[in-house]
């Protein structure tokens, strides 16, 4: 018989997301996955980390048994999880000492300037990605691969103002000779708390970016608002994962 039947199932506990959502109070011993409170990506030597931040519920709880996609956090190699109580005075988690406000953008940079919006009216340092997301390389007639680059020009501004300041140096050169991705990170620190919005664009490249033997495509990923206050959360429960993106975890990963 080759009919088949529909297969139904329950969905596992998930962490909630947005805001004005309830902080939950917690009586016994329950699996929960709590309000996600902050979540960005950094990248590290072309490394890509999850940092992520979730209240528990109203403290003081006993945190035990953190299961990740449903296996102990143990099970990860490269994976980190600190948590506090929710006491009255607990220190700052590590990595959210600051506060991080993210945009996904996938922008295809070209020649032609992009100008995008910082979220917050108070950002006191700007972070924004860009990555080859099919490697920066030149195909030889041999099959081997040879350098190719790419240069940028990546500016700030204050919201009201005309004058760009430079978030990195001029005409900035990546170069690579690799088909997997390769993902860059650059930061501005110490500007006066406002509204910002940044422009981004390719000034040079070694080849075509529609040439058949080539890559040169660069994409701009994300760009993040920086506020430097220490928010401890007292009373309030806490979980912080920082995973890297590797065979064993990548994507949404589930938290209970």
């Amino acid at each position: 018989d080759s009919s088949s039947d529909p297969s139904y199932s329950w969905s596992g506990t998930t962490v909630m997301e947005g805001q004005n959502n309830a902080v939950q109070v917690i009586y016994g011993k329950v699996k929960t996955s709590g309000q996600s409170i902050g979540k960005y990506i950094s990248t590290l030597d072309n490394k890509e980390y999850l940092n992520w931040l979730i209240c528990l519920g109203e403290g003081y709880l006993n945190i035990s048994d953190v299961l990740i996609n449903d296996n102990a956090a143990a099970y990860y190699t490269d994976l980190s999880v600190e948590t506090r109580p929710g006491i009255n005075e607990q220190s700052v988690i590590s990595n959210f000492n600051d506060t991080y406000a993210s945009t996904s953008l996938g922008y295809l940079l070209t020649t032609t300037e992009r100008i995008q919006a910082v979220q917050g009216n108070a950002t006191q340092g700007i972070k924004v990605n860009v990555e080859f997301s099919n490697g920066l390389y030149y195909a030889e007639d041999n099959g081997s691969l040879s350098e190719a680059w790419v240069t940028l020009e990546c500016d700030y501004r204050l919201v009201g103002t005309t004058a760009w300041n430079n978030l990195i140096s001029p005409n900035t050169k990546i170069s690579g000779n690799v088909s997997s991705a390769i993902r860059k990170e650059f930061r501005v620190d110490g500007l006066t708390a406002g509204s910002y919005e940044v422009r981004m664009y390719v000034t040079g490249r070694s080849h075509d970016e529609n040439s058949s033997r080539a890559s040169t495509k660069c994409y701009w990923s994300s760009v993040t608002s920086i506020v430097y206050d220490d928010f401890s959360y007292p009373c309030k429960a806490l979980l912080a994962l920082k995973a890297l993106a590797t065979d064993q975890i990548s994507g949404s990963p589930s938290v209970s």
